[in-house]
């Protein structure tokens, strides 16, 4: 299966491509995800422009997102390693 990458975002939709830049070096195998919130459309958009799949969270954006996110993504996806 390889490794998932989860990447809670908010708001900085410019960095979708410098990031993914820098992640295609590494050479195990591995998928990306990139975590929305369901308002944040500039950034949904560019994050399903990209190679990286994209998760929409179902709550609107507040107070501990990162976390809730990675936890909530992390029963989404089913990669051998995080």
């Amino acid at each position: 299966m390889g490794i998932d990458i989860l990447i809670p975002v908010l708001g900085r939709p410019q960095n979708v491509r410098p990031l993914l830049d820098t992640i295609k070096v590494t050479e195990a195998p591995h998928r990306v995800f990139f975590i929305c919130s369901p308002s944040d459309h500039a950034q949904i958009a560019a994050c399903q422009s990209s190679e990286a799949e994209t998760l929409i969270v179902p709550w609107a954006p507040g107070r501990a997102d990162f976390a809730k996110k990675i936890n909530w993504a992390f029963e989404q996806t089913d990669g051998e390693w995080l």
